[in-house]
């Protein structure tokens, strides 16, 4: 027969009950691995990114392992292809000999004697050196010794307009130029395009009377991925690496006199290599590089085998 308790000793009882529910939990351990944590999958190394949230695509949540916090840190994001600059085969010997005696077979003696590093640029289209600069020093013995070869970007040659409708020419003109001493810049943003042109070796050519913005200087961006092609506005574009190679070259190892090159009437310094010379009929020379660009729209094809 039920027995009734008084209020207070239910009360008690069922305290009691509590405490021994409470205890029996507490002391309870599974045997399992606890529960993995779970993260959001873009916040993971080699997830996608954050801006993939915002596609309206729901990607279904997934149970993810604990993140080891004490792992080195993933490497940073690779570099986009667009910027990544191209990889050129080097010259092989037969073709740097070529093009060491098409350098030679276009200077006269006087411009082979007063210069010490040549550059030769082909800013042709096609052809097995469009797009390439080869570096020549001379020795002690005065022949020339095959340095560098590099991919370049010339001039697209054609007429643009820039953002403020001004007409601007984008031509790489063909001759023989020397580098400006005072015009070399690690760093450098051009005036008439608003681009960046890091390691800027400019040339001493001066156009009716006013120096040119005409320079060797390092590729930037997208321009990377474009050398090896006439992609300039008219300067000759180098790799960052090959541009810092230049630039310390020159200025550590080839300073001296220069001839300097005529005139005209108009105030345009002559790009076909002819020599000031005073009433004696002796050159004229002023400070600077002992260095001479050459640059020629030929790409280097055979005429006999394209003939063929």
């Amino acid at each position: 027969m039920y027995e009734a308790k008084p209020f207070g000793v239910l009360y008690l009882d069922l305290a009691a009950a509590s405490v021994l529910v409470l205890s029996l939990v507490v002391s309870y351990r599974p045997n399992r691995e606890p529960a993995p944590r779970l993260e959001f999958a873009w916040s993971l190394p080699g997830a996608a990114p954050a801006s993939h949230l915002d596609s309206g695509v729901t990607t279904p949540l997934r149970s993810l392992a604990p993140v080891d916090r004490t792992r080195a840190p993933a490497p940073g994001p690779a570099a986009s292809p667009r910027n990544e600059q191209p990889k050129a085969p080097p010259a092989s010997r037969s073709e740097v000999v070529r093009v060491e005696e098409r350098l030679k077979d276009n200077l006269n003696q006087e411009l082979y004697d007063d210069f010490k590093l040549f550059l030769y640029v082909s800013k042709a289209a096609n052809g097995p050196w469009a797009q390439q600069m080869y570096v020549f020093r001379k020795k002690p013995d005065g022949d020339l010794a095959f340095v560098h070869d590099w991919p370049v970007s010339t001039g697209r040659e054609r007429i643009e307009y820039d953002s403020a409708g001004d007409r601007m020419t984008t031509h790489t003109p063909a001759g023989y130029y020397e580098l400006d001493p005072d015009r070399f810049f690690v760093r450098h943003i051009s005036s008439e395009w608003h681009r960046s042109m890091p390691y800027a070796m400019f040339f001493n050519w001066i156009r009716k009377g006013n120096p040119t913005g005409l320079a060797i200087h390092s590729a930037t961006g997208s321009d990377m991925a474009k050398l090896g092609r006439r992609a300039s506005a008219g300067c000759i574009h180098l790799s960052p690496e090959a541009a810092r190679t230049l630039f310390n070259l020159i200025r550590s190892q080839y300073r001296g006199a220069m001839p300097r090159f005529v005139i005209d009437g108009d105030g345009t310094m002559s790009n076909e290599g002819l020599v000031l010379r005073n009433a004696d009929g002796q050159p004229e020379f002023a400070r600077g590089y002992k260095v001479l660009v050459f640059i020629e729209n030929y790409g280097g094809r055979n005429i006999i085998a394209a003939m063929d």
